[in-house]
């Protein structure tokens, strides 16, 4: 039995301060941005304070990121008279209360309707209460009042983006595309948007030719380029296109490598192992050890990082014996059935074990629970073949084998040895 691979966890969609998150104001400089982020994930480790640190990490990838904090900034702007009234709608944007937020806009709206933020903000909601009609047209309003190309193309830009949040990628693939007709020479600047996009849709391939033509050259990489380099390399995985490994692995260590600078070195190891939670977290053991390998390149000292990539390299190892165990014509099912639940109990992943228990019928599974010889004869069997998933869960083995051996005669017993 061949086990699908689990997809990536998906993020609700939500509304951030990510300037407060940062503790900084909406004018500080792209320097100050990197110097806050580096102090505060120093202070919330992924380890210590997991949430605060994603939400840190989330506020930095948006504003670092020049056209993405353009964006982020068009929808917060707004007049001197409805500050007070974007600030609270935003602040319960941000607790996903839509209903109120969407009062306190209209609000705002009242007092100046030309604010463009406030207007942007309404759209948000609008799209995440599935209200389509209204934010098409709304939408449309906007364009119209677009005062330049530039800005249109920065609104095409956040339309996407704001479809992408609720999980319309086709609706988002069709902006983009409007937008790359529309302004042909800027359409580089939005490949990232738009490879995701392919990469949600399935159309991997057209995601990976993308990313592929924009790695930069060896030596003319910024730390920041890591975004870059992190999806090229999931690129890679999603098409299964492990026959590049060596390529990839060897262009992404070169970059790896130059970053000389500590508080770079530390904001590329925090984005590599998010990454490789990011596949722990759905038993993607194979993916999460190429992310904290590369997270060792940048640090091999980290003790967090040698416990992990510890850790992530046993489990991956133990998930190629488990696949050893479902061609084992010779090991009794029950046996490989119990080493997975327990695994991947371990791990937070018991649907994968369910869905295995599943496809036995349920007489089946009854009559190997009968067969206590044949059970501790697979015991065996799988402590002279599958040492990992054995020693891993001796004591767990060693209980069982007592229990299905007790009741056997010495006959039986001798048969086991």
């Amino acid at each position: 039995m061949e086990r699908a691979k689990p997809k990536r966890r998906t993020k609700k969609t939500k509304i951030e301060n990510h300037y407060k998150t940062l503790e900084l104001r909406a004018n500080a400089t792209a320097e100050a941005i990197k110097k806050k982020y580096i102090e505060l994930v120093k202070k919330h480790t992924p380890e210590q304070d997991p949430e605060k640190f994603q939400q840190i990490r989330r506020a930095y990838e948006t504003l670092r990121d020049p056209i993405k904090r353009q964006e982020y900034d068009l929808l917060r702007k707004y007049g001197d008279s409805v500050e007070k009234l974007m600030e609270e709608a935003m602040d319960l944007m941000e607790q996903e209360r839509w209903g109120e937020a969407e009062k306190l806009l209209e609000r705002a709206l009242t007092i100046a309707p030309s604010a463009i933020g406030v207007q942007l903000a309404l759209c948000q909601v609008l799209l995440v209460r599935g209200e389509w009609d209204s934010f098409e047209r709304r939408m449309e309003t906007i364009f119209q009042a677009a005062q330049s190309p530039d800005e249109r193309q920065k609104l095409l830009y956040m339309k996407a983006n704001m479809l992408m949040a609720v999980q319309l990628p086709e609706k988002a693939l069709e902006v983009m595309l409007a937008m790359k007709d529309e302004f042909p020479d800027e359409a580089v600047r939005y490949h990232f948007l738009l490879a995701q996009i392919y990469q949600v849709l399935g159309r991997h391939e057209d995601a990976w030719k993308l990313i592929d033509a924009d790695i930069p050259a060896p030596g003319e990489e910024e730390p920041d380029d890591i975004y870059l380099f992190v999806a090229w390399v999931n690129a890679m995985i999603d098409l299964d296109k492990w026959n590049l490994w060596g390529k990839v692995q060897s262009r992404v260590r070169q970059f790896l490598k130059r970053i000389a600078d500590p508080d770079d070195r530390m904001m590329v190891l925090g984005v590599l192992m998010t990454e490789c939670r990011e596949f722990t977290e759905v038993s993607r053991f194979r993916e999460a050890e190429v992310f904290v390998d590369f997270a060792y390149v940048v640090d091999p000292k980290h003790a967090i990082v040698q416990a992990l990539r510890k850790e992530v390299q046993e489990c991956s190892r133990i998930v190629k014996e488990l696949d050893r165990m479902q061609k084992d014509m010779d090991l009794m099912p029950l046996v490989m059935l119990q080493a997975m639940e327990w695994f991947y109990e371990e791990v937070g992943d018991a649907e994968e074990a369910a869905d295995f228990r599943d496809g036995i019928p349920p007489g089946f599974i009854r009559e190997m629970e009968a067969a206590t010889e044949a059970y501790a004869a697979g015991i065996r069997r799988l402590q002279a073949k599958y040492p990992l998933i054995y020693r891993r869960y001796k004591d767990e083995w060693d209980a069982k084998y007592a229990e299905k051996t007790a009741g056997l005669n010495r006959e039986a017993r001798r048969r086991l040895r």
